[in-house]
């Protein structure tokens, strides 16, 4: 059996899953890069960062430039 999942355009409400999904995919490589920023981003947690960082538009790494598949929510 074939499942297609619908796609759609990532909304900055998916910002935290995309951290989390990207701090899996990445075998450590984002968190790390996440703690060096943390003199920018006092007080946040690394995947915290992450998740500031895909909200704004000021980098490549933001929510307008992901796609989402979701399926049941």
């Amino acid at each position: 059996m074939i499942v297609e999942a619908p796609f759609r355009p990532a909304t900055i409400e998916d910002c935290y899953d995309i951290a989390r999904l990207l701090k899996i995919a990445s075998g450590g490589v984002a968190e790390y890069t996440w703690t060096t920023m943390q003199v920018d981003y006092p007080g946040l947690s690394p995947i915290e960062i992450g998740e500031r960082r895909y909200a704004s538009d000021r980098t490549v790494f933001t929510y307008k430039n992901c796609i989402v598949a979701s399926q049941d929510d």
